[in-house]
């Protein structure tokens, strides 16, 4: 898997440890990644067998049923071996007045998970600072792939990780090289707020300083002269 995977299954693990059964409410259904990740395909309204950090459960993805929910995971969770569950209920925010999964939730625990990408800057923080971090997370457009790239590029130089989810390579001056010479990825990086990024890369890699207001457009006609020897 990936860093940014590895963090956010240890803090379910740990939950699930101390309390068994782990509820998690996802509004904006950040975590459908993660949890795709877990099995091959998740199929809704249904137990899999799945491992999350150093412990096994048993995953339920809510599928617009609480009275089903409840059925399917009290009958693993009661007896004299009751099974761990983690509950996924995506699209929804928690009722804390009135929750139906009330009894569930506190037999076990709600996990009340941060933002995605505040998620994110927890595990790369162990290599970028803050100022770093708020330059490549300010983008609401970062998705979970997004996100993950980063935390697995761990050889990347400052200002390179977005780049590298972008384009899908490595190098950074390849990445260089193709944006050059293709403006299929311009909308995509100013979506999702990585000319800065792409600045620090052409200073780091051709020497180069481009303006911090410049667009696509006008930071590639002054970087052709640079590649073409112009």
């Amino acid at each position: 898997m990936h860093p940014l995977h590895d963090y956010i299954a240890g803090q379910i693990s740990d939950r699930l440890r101390a309390r068994r059964v782990v509820v998690m409410y996802d509004k904006r259904e950040e975590l459908r990644p993660f949890f795709n990740e877990l099995v091959a395909e998740t199929a809704d309204g249904q137990l899999v067998s799945v491992k999350i950090g150093q412990q096994k459960a048993k995953l339920h993805v809510f599928e617009g049923s609480f009275l089903k929910t409840r059925t399917i995971v009290e009958d693993v969770t009661q007896g004299d071996q009751p099974e761990q569950v983690v509950i996924y209920v995506p699209s929804l925010d928690r009722d804390a007045e009135g929750s139906l999964l009330m009894e569930l939730e506190k037999a076990g625990t709600v996990y009340l998970q941060p933002a995605l990408k505040q998620l994110a800057r927890l595990v790369l923080r162990k290599r970028f600072t803050d100022v770093h971090l708020d330059d490549m997370l300010k983008s609401d457009n970062l998705t979970y792939a997004d996100l993950a790239r980063m935390a697995q590029d761990e050889t990347a130089a400052e200002g390179a990780s977005l780049l590298k989810s972008i384009f899908g390579g490595s190098d950074t001056l390849a990445i260089l090289t193709t944006w050059i010479g293709d403006q299929e990825k311009d909308g995509e990086l100013d979506a999702k707020g990585a000319l800065g990024e792409l600045r620090s890369a052409a200073l780091a890699r051709l020497g180069l300083t481009l303006p911090s207001d410049g667009t696509n457009g006008r930071m590639r006609s002054i970087t052709c002269p640079i590649r073409t020897g112009q």
